[in-house]
This record gives C-alpha cells, sequence and structure tokens, in this order.
C-alpha cells in the first residue's frame, strides 16, 4: 500500500521533480538520512507510477536501485557493524 503522501499525488511529474530537487538538496549538504529516506520515496514512486523513465526500462529495475542506495547510504566505512539509526 502506498504511502499517505504518494497516494496524495499518485506519482506524477511534479512529485517525481521535486523529489529529485530534494535529492540534490540533501546530497549537498550532507543529510544521509534524510538522502535515504528520499531514495525509498523515488523507489516506491518507481514501482507505482506509469510515467516513462529515461533512467531505466522498468519500474522494478529503477526502483531496486533506489532501494539499494538507500541502503548503502547510512552505513560508515570506517567501522562495518556501524549504521546510523534513529534514536
Amino acid at each position: 500500500m502506498p504511502s499517505p503522501l504518494l497516494s496524495y499525488f499518485m506519482g506524477g511529474e511534479y512529485t517525481s521533480h521535486l523529489a529529485e530537487i530534494s535529492l540534490l538538496i540533501a546530497e549537498r549538504s550532507g543529510y544521509v538520512l534524510q538522502g535515504a529516506d528520499l531514495h525509498l520515496f523515488l523507489s516506491e514512486l518507481a514501482l507505482t507510477s506509469t510515467l516513462p523513465s529515461p533512467v531505466s526500462n522498468g519500474g522494478e529495475a529503477e526502483a531496486r536501485c533506489y532501494a539499494q542506495t538507500a541502503l548503502q547510504l547510512p552505513t560508515c566505512d570506517w567501522a562495518p557493524d556501524h549504521i546510523n539509526k534513529v534514536a
């Protein structure tokens, strides 16, 4: 079941555009956890969207790419067992 925010916008081009802009801001500002959340949102958006994507042929491949990036973002290079977690 899609999130309420996703249900409200239902995967329009505008939503995707705003999410990509937010992702750029998060990456430039160093907001790792927010960036991971945005990648998960874009993954969900790719699965529910019927819009054509310039990144990949199918929504599942694009969603998997976003989800893998979201999984890798909150890990640290110096401690393999250290992952940022919500307090």
